[in-house]
């Protein structure tokens, strides 16, 4: 009686051990994921990093170009002044 007691004990073992391995298996599986998970999370943000460098490129492109358009027009409003100032004296107005 006491034999099989200690075989059902030693079972009891082997399945706690087997249940153990399972833990251990299931535990390295999630810190796989996770590991996997911060990758990705960390692709996403120099993702992120390099949009905003993109749009603040985009923002001072924008800047210079409508500052350059400003000085265009403002030089061809004075021209346009100036014409028509001299239209203006040619045919006394």
């Amino acid at each position: 009686k006491q034999d099989q007691m200690l075989d059902k004990q030693d079972q009891m073992l082997d399945k706690q051990d087997q249940m153990l391995d399972k833990q251990d298996q299931t535990i390295a599986t999630i810190q796989g994921c996770s590991d996997k998970m911060l990758d990705k999370q960390d692709q996403m943000l120099d993702k992120q990093d390099q949009m905003l460098d993109k749009q603040d490129q985009t923002t001072s492109e924008v800047r210079t170009l409508s500052n350059n358009l400003g000085d265009m027009m403002d030089r061809r409003f004075q021209r346009i002044d100036g014409e028509i100032r001299l239209i203006k004296d040619k045919i006394g107005i």
